[in-house]
């Protein structure tokens, strides 16, 4: 019993840190599981997320000269979630391809957007081929976004307090549903968003969101707002009476706050105020009884079957297919006899080694996004470490600081857990680290 209060008082005094960059939610609901059964379930804004990835990949195209840039992402993110990060749930949300009701009280209503580009645009069909072929189920109704959708999954499962959601999304108007155990992941910039990240964005708490965007508009989705009322109006108003209903209530009464200009102003422009509060304003009550939360388990889901596999040969992605992925990971084909460092002192020894070499090649061992162990190779010789038996920091810190050349399958995701094991490493102690993992 002592031991499961110490675990509980250390989880929440790391909890109250509110670490602002995380690798990923998986430390932040880690650090909260040892009391409570969480779930970890993620909500992805899917247009969204396919938008980011093409921009954010580098294009490039099949030999046939098809572009496929924007599949890789989508392909590559999905894999690494089911690796990593690891969601009970994932739910693909997307925009129904007709009409809304928003065009209904408002034909403008993101009438601003550019069309999708081309390349962007032939890869679509790939997109939904590689979610079917995965088997995570695409959720999308007719007359509604996806933004509404996911105010309505986000109200139903924030009821349970064991379900840990993450809105995968860049649109601020989701911010609005942050609070408790509803958080905004920001997969780009690996950062989760709690309530007082979206203070600092939007200067006003998220259940003032909408108001805040009724009033200074959003150029994305072409909602007016009120001409000429900027944030820092915004968010003096909002500060001052609450609601753009309070604000409004205000004006009806005279306030002496509400004068000269700004009064004309919200005085010609109400009838615009609330009508973007209509657009900014996400439902929370979507029909959706018939939803099986059964078919979005995607934690013990099997992704890489051999029709996902065919399917990325087909499109040239060699690094995604299983049994290239086994054979460089593993170092297997090298015909190579691992050496075990066991204590700090071996550990020294190939330190050594590797400043008289200046190479190496790395292969991380992770569990639940964390590492707790490495292979390293180098003239000829391959190390398995093992940071459960002796701390790997001071080892990765020189690794990291040096000029040696280090090589890799994916370089770039083993130095993000290398660097994330480090930071952990500082921001908890390894006395802490212990207790805890």
């Amino acid at each position: 019993m002592d031991a499961e209060i110490k675990l509980f008082a250390i989880s929440r005094d790391l909890k109250n840190q509110k670490p602002r960059l995380l690798i990923s939610p998986t430390l932040d609901i880690l650090l909260q599981t040892y009391s409570f059964p969480m779930r970890n379930i993620y909500l992805i804004d899917g247009y969204n997320l396919i938008y980011r990835l093409f921009y954010a990949v580098p294009p490039f195209t099949t030999r046939a000269g098809e572009p496929v840039n924007a599949v890789f992402g989508v392909a590559k993110t999905l894999l690494g979630m089911h690796q990593y990060e690891r969601p009970e749930l994932l739910y693909f949300v997307m925009d129904y391809k007709g009409k809304t009701f928003r065009e209904d009280i408002f034909p403008e209503y993101k009438g601003t957007r550019d069309r999708m580009p081309d390349d962007l645009k032939s890869q679509e069909p790939k997109i939904l081929e590689l979610l079917e072929r995965m088997r995570i189920p695409i959720l999308e109704k007719q007359g509604f976004e996806a933004d509404d959708l996911i105010g309505t999954l986000v109200t139903n499962l924030r009821q349970d307090p064991n379900n840990q959601i993450y809105i995968l999304s860049g649109d601020k108007d989701l911010y609005q549903f942050i609070g408790g155990n509803v958080m905004v992941y920001d997969t780009m910039k690996k950062k989760v968003a709690h309530r007082e990240d979206a203070i600092e964005k939007f200067g006003v708490p998220p259940e003032r969101v909408v108001d805040y965007l009724s009033i200074t508009g959003d150029s994305s989705d072409n909602i007016p707002g009120i001409s000429g009322f900027w944030p820092k109006k915004a968010q003096a108003l909002i500060g001052e009476f609450g609601s753009l209903e309070d604000i409004y209530a205000a004006l009806d009464a005279d306030h002496p706050s509400i004068s000269g200009k700004a009064k004309a102003t919200l005085i010609e422009q109400r009838e615009t105020a609330f009508l973007s509060k209509r657009l900014a304003s996400i439902p929370t009550d979507v029909d959706m009884e018939m939803l099986q939360e059964s078919a979005y388990v995607f934690r013990d889901r099997e992704l890489m079957s051999p029709q996902v596999n065919e399917f990325f040969r087909s499109l040239e992605f060699k690094s995604l297919m299983t049994e290239e992925v086994a054979e460089l990971k593993s170092f297997g084909s090298l015909g190579i006899d691992p050496v075990a460092v066991e204590d700090a002192a071996a550990l020294e020894t190939l330190w050594s080694e590797l400043l008289r070499q200046k190479s190496c090649s790395v292969a991380t061992v992770a569990h639940e996004n964390r590492l707790t162990g490495m292979a390293v190779g180098t003239g000829g010789k391959y190390y398995q470490l093992d940071f459960a038996k002796y701390s790997g920091k001071e080892f990765l810190e020189r690794l990291i600081g040096s000029d040696l050349e280090i090589n890799g399958y994916d370089i770039k995701e083993e130095l993000r857990l290398m660097r994330g094991y480090l930071k952990n490493s500082s921001q908890l102690g390894e006395e802490q680290i212990g207790l805890i993992f």
